[in-house]
């Protein structure tokens, strides 16, 4: 567990279970990720599906549930002298270079940046809990990045490619790129493995069927034959402040959730949320 000071509050983090003794947690508020069944007291949501390997199996048990392709692909990529680096402690310059490499491919994916994510990332890499892995060319261009949260277990948090590759005319790059994908992933596990750790978690699993590249996602995930669970996420106030700040922030988050819903529920309706002042209008921010 590791424990994040903010101004005026403080935040456990922890993994997979609520500490023994929650009263003696020194923080306002306890949040603790992926945990396979709610805990006692605690405000719990359902998270997302999650695909996880069970690294306690022999790597030749993960590899024979792997697809058949996709071990062709690793076995190729062998060939292809890629290199692969692990940094169980990233410095700011570790850290930096990592998101300058994500930022590309953020906006290449037109994906909405999460600050607050990133600000938490950088806090968990100073406390020692954030291992950075990549696998580059021979001659140092790097293919991926990938971002762990760090426990007995490895959970994936924030992963890109190198657009340059994903996206080249050129075929033969856009072929390296997907198999430093898959010989990347399947590096991850060798190392955690042979780390001790006891699961590797993928972290999300798209449950919908609308969104083509979730979808996607979803299949090469597949590919290395992991077991979908549920996980739920919890929070527990420990001070009194602690418990009003937690009440409120999920009230908000609950209201958010409204708001979703409804404009879900009409194509009408969500075309007039969109307009200049619908949304605001909705939750009260047009007031003075």
């Amino acid at each position: 567990m590791v424990v994040n000071k903010r101004a005026f509050l403080s935040i456990n983090y922890t993994y997979s279970g609520a500490p023994e003794k929650q009263e003696e947690c020194p923080a306002d508020i306890v949040s603790i990720w992926h945990c396979p069944l709610p805990v006692p007291g605690a405000i719990c949501r359902e998270a997302i599906p999650t695909l996880v390997i069970d690294l306690t199996q022999s790597l030749e048990e993960i590899s024979s549930r792997i697809e058949k392709r996709t071990r062709q692909e690793i076995r190729r990529a062998e060939h292809d002298q890629l290199v692969f680096g692990m940094t169980e402690t990233p410095g700011d310059n570790d850290m930096n270079a990592f998101f300058d490499f994500y930022d590309a491919f953020a906006a290449w994916k037109n994906l909405r940046q999460d600050f607050q994510e990133k600000r938490l990332v950088r806090f968990f890499a100073s406390s020692g809990l954030m291992w950075l892995s990549k696998v580059s060319t021979a001659d140092g261009k790097i293919l991926t990045w990938h971002a762990y949260f760090m426990t007995n277990r490895a959970a994936l948090l924030m992963s890109a490619s190198n657009p340059y590759y994903r996206s080249s005319a050129t075929s033969a790059e856009r072929q390296l790129a997907g198999r430093a994908n898959r010989f990347h992933r399947w590096q991850d596990i060798r190392y955690f493995k042979e780390k001790g750790l006891t699961l590797i978690d993928f972290c999300g699993w798209y449950s919908g069927n609308t969104d083509l590249q979730k979808l996607n996602i979803n299949r090469f995930k597949e590919e290395f034959g992991g077991k979908l669970v549920k996980e739920y996420k919890c929070w527990y106030g420990v001070t009194v402040k602690g418990k009003l700040f937690l009440r409120c922030w999920l009230l908000v988050d609950d209201l958010h959730g409204l708001k979703r819903k409804i404009m879900g529920l009409s194509p009408l309706l969500t075309q007039y949320l969109k307009n200049r002042q619908g949304p605001k209008a909705f939750l009260g921010e047009n007031d003075p």
